[in-house]
């Protein structure tokens, strides 16, 4: 930039500066001569101008309504002229007329908001269970695009609850999915194929069939990890007997050595050492196979005790628990989960299967769990749950709407479990089906705080030894 350029922006900066100084001046002189006048006038002298205000206000406010009033609208100047005299009703019969209306519109208000309720009521549990998973009934629906058949039979037995035990379902999975890897003919590369079979359309299939439970998903876990361990470039008959051969020590090592020894040599513990000479009262929830195996032991070893099975709707498992024990000799009381505050006061100690163990220390269990739990906590009776590790898992939920399980079928097995309830749902009223809402939850979650210990195959431990585990099952891997 040259001097003279400099220059006329400073001339031209300082013109701008006076302009400003002398607007703030007046502006100043101004405000202060509003003030002066303000304090030269009384109180008296602004009420009556404030008044003054208003009461012209409000004049052009009256003058606009009258305005309105007086102008015909076009439907009043269609209108025909009628003869006032015939057709004008008497002041008294308008004025009934009016409150009538008025009386009817106030009954019909609290009805309309009452449907409304009821609607939004109905509403309610679908729109906040709606993230929940369910299986699907109607199995043409699945998809069995290159799924493999064994894989099919395993999704359709346990869609019709024919395998229905974690633990079955578990090695009914594994079993499949080993079947497939020995009778897979590979187009390239074997390795990729199964990994899209496996891991895609099978788990895709059987989610479909029933949701996976914890056990499942770790299952396939550690089978991914197996996959990821064996290098692409081996002969496919060697891979094959690789991978089966993991699959195989999974089965046998974390699941059936697991169970038994948990029920043939941790759980015994539980049963004091001259338990020959006292009688245990030990209470269960519906029917587990850990638990009739700890039971038939506890049998051999000539124990003592008396069972309390207690059970809940709509599937009443405690049913087969009790058909079990009563086979075997053993004394069996068989409760509802309603009746549990009469028993409880009579109960030693509190065994249930546990379907997870989670990582913040929750137990997942069979619903109804949490309510033995807390009753058991007031009575000071000690609650231990049997849970192998393969079962722990890494999640943390604090409730049970975070991760569950929705049944399929709520409705007509509620109905089925007595004549009165399946004449009602047999009755031809529609009605009964579209006004009812039936939540039907698998699992229920324990706090830690309820739980005394958790038995699994390395011993008693506490349930806020999850992370611990998890890192001591990667470091063995």
């Amino acid at each position: 930039m040259t001097d003279e350029e400099k220059a006329q922006k400073a001339l031209l900066k300082a013109q701008r500066k006076a302009e400003f100084e002398a607007k703030f001046k007046k502006e100043l002189e101004s405000k202060k001569k509003t003030e002066i006048n303000k304090s030269s006038k009384t109180k008296a002298e602004l009420r009556a101008e404030r008044r003054a205000l208003q009461e012209a206000q409000r004049a052009v406010k009256s003058g606009s309504q009258q305005s309105l009033q007086t102008k015909p609208t076009d439907r009043e100047k269609s209108k025909p002229i009628v003869n006032r005299s015939e057709n004008s009703m008497p002041k008294e019969q308008t004025k009934v007329e009016s409150l009538d209306k008025n009386e009817h519109k106030n009954k019909t208000a609290p009805i309309l908001t009452k449907q409304e309720s009821i609607l939004s009521n109905k509403e309610l549990p679908i729109r906040i269970f709606s993230h929940l998973p369910r299986r699907i009934s109607e199995l043409n629906k699945i998809s069995i695009k290159s799924v493999p058949p064994i894989v099919i039979r395993i999704g359709y037995q346990i869609n019709k609850d024919l395998i229905e035990d974690p633990t079955a379902r578990c090695v009914a999975m594994l079993i499949a999915f080993e079947e497939v890897i020995q009778h897979y003919q590979p187009v390239k590369d074997i390795k990729r194929e199964l990994q899209r079979i496996i891991f895609d359309d099978c788990k895709i299939f059987l989610n479909k069939c029933r949701p996976l439970s914890i056990s499942m998903i770790n299952a396939i876990m550690h089978l991914k990890m197996i996959f990821s361990r064996i290098s692409s470039g081996i002969d496919d008959t060697e891979f094959r007997s690789k991978v089966c051969k993991s699959i195989r020590i999974f089965i046998d090592e974390e699941i059936m050595c697991s169970r038994d020894a948990i029920s043939c040599e941790h759980a015994m513990k539980i049963f004091p050492i001259n338990s020959q000479e006292q009688t245990q009262t030990i209470l269960t929830l519906g029917s587990s196979t850990i638990m009739q195996q700890i039971f038939l032991n506890a049998i051999k070893q000539k124990v003592q005790f008396n069972v309390i099975v207690v059970d809940t709707s709509p599937r009443f498992d405690g049913r087969r628990m009790v058909e079990f024990l009563t086979k075997h000799g053993i004394a069996t009381t068989y409760v509802l989960i309603n009746a549990i505050l009469c028993v409880m006061k009579n109960v030693n100690k509190v065994i249930l299967e546990a379907h997870s163990v989670l990582c913040n220390g929750y137990v997942m269990s069979t619903v109804g769990s949490s309510q033995i739990a807390l009753v058991a906590k007031a009575y000071n009776v000690p609650v231990i749950v049997c849970c192998e590790t393969y079962k722990y898992s890494d999640q943390a939920y604090t409730d049970c709407f975070i991760q569950n399980e929705l049944g399929a079928n709520s409705m007509e097995s509620f109905f089925d479990c007595s004549s009165n309830n399946a004449k009602i749902y047999n009755n031809n009223d529609n009605n009964i089906v579209t006004n009812l809402n039936f939540l039907d939850l698998f699992y229920d979650l324990i706090p830690r705080e309820f739980i005394s210990a958790v038995i699994t195959e390395k011993g008693f431990l506490p349930c806020t030894s999850v992370p611990a585990i998890l890192r001591f099952r990667e470091t063995v891997r």
